[in-house]
Order: C-alpha cells, then sequence, then structure tokens
C-alpha cells in the first residue's frame, strides 16, 4: 500500500492506493510556506500505519533523482523552489517518490496503453499540463522540463493563454456573465450561437496544439484530460477537427483520459510502486 499525495496550489488530494485504486482520499488546505508543507507532510505520513512508501505529485519543475524542486512560482508556495522532499522526509524510513503532477496524470493514463510505444497526454483545465510517455518511462528533457505543452505558442500567443478553460470561460462569460464554469456553458450552447462560435473557435485552437504536437512527435496515441474533456460532444468535437489537420502519414489515436481528477494520485502510486518493485497494471 502507497500513501500518494497531490501538491497543488490551493489543496493537497491524498489518500491510500493499492495495486490499482485509491481509497481513505481526503483534501487538505496548502500551507503558504515550503516549510508549513512539509511539517504536514510528515505528520499526514507519521500517522499512516502499513504503507510500503510514499508516491508526490507536484506543481512545478521537479528533479526527480535528487527530489529537488528546481522551479515553481514564489507567490504559490513560498520558498518551494529548492525544497529537498526525499532530505524532508527521510525521517519517515519510506521510500519516497516525487514527480510533476501533470507527468504522473500522463504515466496514469499511459498505463492503458501498454501495447504503445509512446503516448502522450494534456490537461487542460486552469492552465494546460503535458506529459510525454514512451515504452512506460516519462520523458523529462535535459532539464526535468519535457511535456510544458502550455508554453508552446499559438497564434503568437501561450498555449494555454487560448486554450485552457480559463481561456473559453473568460470569452464565454463576455457573452453571458453568469456562466462561471464548463458546467454552466454547455447546456446554454443549443440556445446561443454566439456561445456555439466560441466553442468552435475555442476546439480549434485547441486542436491546432494536439495537432502541432502529434507532428512533432508521431506518437500512437494522445490522451486528453480535464473536466471540460470529460463532456463527450466537447472531446469529439476537438477529436474530429485535429483528425481534420493531421497530415497524410500520421495514424495517432485520439482518447478521453480516464482517471478523472485523481489521476495524480494515481499516477504517484504508481510510479511508487514501480520503485519499490511492484508489477505495473492497469487501473
Amino acid at each position: 500500500m502507497i500513501r500518494v499525495f497531490d501538491i497543488g496550489g490551493t489543496m493537497i488530494k491524498t489518500g491510500l492506493m493499492d495495486e490499482k485504486e485509491v481509497f481513505a482520499y481526503r483534501e487538505l488546505k496548502t500551507p503558504g510556506s515550503a516549510a508549513q508543507l512539509m511539517e504536514k507532510l510528515a505528520e499526514e505520513i507519521k500517522a499512516t500505519k502499513g504503507v510500503e512508501g510514499i508516491g508526490i505529485a507536484t506543481r512545478g519543475q521537479v528533479d526527480t533523482e535528487k527530489g529537488i524542486m528546481i522551479y515553481d512560482p514564489p507567490e504559490i508556495i513560498e520558498g518551494y523552489t529548492g525544497t529537498n522532499f526525499y532530505e524532508e522526509l527521510a525521517s519517515s524510513g519510506l521510500p519516497v517518490t516525487v514527480e510533476n503532477d501533470a507527468n504522473c496524470a500522463g504515466y496514469a493514463e499511459a498505463i492503458h496503453y501498454p501495447e504503445c510505444s509512446l503516448v502522450l497526454a494534456m490537461t487542460i483545465g486552469t492552465g494546460i499540463g503535458g506529459a510525454i510517455v514512451r515504452d512506460g518511462i516519462i520523458e523529462h528533457g535535459a532539464h526535468f522540463s519535457a511535456g510544458e505543452f502550455g508554453v508552446i505558442r499559438i497564434r503568437g500567443k501561450k498555449y494555454e493563454s487560448v486554450a485552457s478553460t480559463t481561456a473559453l470561460i473568460e470569452a464565454a462569460k463576455a457573452e453571458d456573465e453568469t456562466i462561471q464554469n464548463g458546467r454552466q456553458m454547455i447546456p446554454k450552447l443549443s440556445a446561443n450561437r454566439r456561445l456555439q462560435y466560441i466553442l468552435e473557435d475555442w476546439t480549434g485552437i485547441v486542436a491546432e496544439g494536439v495537432v502541432s504536437l502529434i507532428h512533432a512527435f508521431d506518437p500512437s496515441v494522445f490522451v486528453l484530460g480535464g473536466g471540460i474533456m470529460e463532456n463527450s460532444s466537447v472531446f469529439d468535437l476537438v477529436k474530429v477537427r485535429t483528425k481534420d489537420m493531421i497530415e497524410p502519414g500520421f495514424n495517432c489515436r485520439i482518447e478521453m483520459a480516464r482517471q478523472g481528477n485523481r489521476a495524480g494520485m494515481i499516477g504517484a502510486g504508481l510510479l511508487a510502486q514501480k520503485r519499490i518493485g511492484k508489477p505495473q497494471t492497469s487501473c
């Protein structure tokens, strides 16, 4: 059994994971400083009995070999950059695995496609996160920063500034100020042609980025996740528009993410299991 954490800027998701499932799920408020965060994690771990390892998914760029936070914006968690998870949690006596949250989510999705040599995964939410998984191994790049799909350039802007759910809702609110999220927008589409146009334009921008990544990496599978992509009509629209733009000679499956908002924890748990030598199974 693995104790898993998914550290976000506002909340920490935590629970226990057996071979393929997270249970005893809870959410904790993320402390304002790295010192307080490490104290909270150590306290939670100490209160847990019968676990074999710790799996941590975290926001920001992380050196997974040394367990050190390379960079996270200082205004989110004070002093987080430079934090060494392995040293801070050494007193637990348990093996600690730490990885970027988008990479964890991508790994949790890629394990469903063991027959595929290269899987790309992208999560669309407040921002855009990405992961590259080749032959069951996360590709980190030269500086542990590979997969930062949100900062590629589309139409002269950062991709996540025009293709995130945040960008979609901002555009929709200009038409209907009562819309605060995607769930509120979707039911209003049939009666509002302007909202339909906003969604069509946004899905086109999303597809442009996906197509660019497919052309750059030539993956077997491209997994799309995030709350908005759980809506089959939105996912299908992105999928169709992506397929329409792919050049001949590319054969990439476009799949909907399966793990939902626990993907980060599941991926962290799977990576922790891998570290202690447990066999990997589809979740």
